[in-house]
């Protein structure tokens, strides 16, 4: 692996570690309740999750910008792969496979330089 590679998943590591550190002390939302399509839709353009959570989602935007710049620096899906497996595998306390799935989701749809689909959760 590149050093390059071997930053970023570092620095992806960390980022994850503090999402689980956060997500052990946030106080959990009062009650869970199903939307439509436009509602949610309305409230991902009011930026409600950022409003209610901004810790939490500056964090995993700070995972889709990783992988962003993994897709920017030419990386292929494997190198990607290899990347997220030594970020989610380097905890101590964590659940690697909660590690793995926050990252698959915040990397859903991310392009390479000619705008092919590189990232599909």
């Amino acid at each position: 692996m590149k050093d390059h590679a071997r930053q970023l998943a570092s620095a992806l590591a960390t980022i994850l570690d503090a999402i689980e550190e956060h997500e052990r002390h946030r106080i959990p939302a009062a009650q869970l309740r199903a939307f439509s399509l436009n509602e949610l839709d309305a409230m991902v353009k009011r930026g409600d999750q950022l409003i209610e959570d901004p810790v939490g989602q500056s964090l995993r935007m700070g995972v889709k910008q990783i992988g962003r710049l993994l897709a920017e620096n030419d990386f292929s899906f494997d190198e990607m792969t290899d990347v997220l497996e030594l970020a989610a595998d380097s905890t101590q306390t964590g659940n690697p496979g909660m590690r793995s799935y926050i990252v698959d989701k915040w990397w859903d749809g991310l392009c390479d330089k000619s705008g092919a689909i590189l990232w599909v959760a």
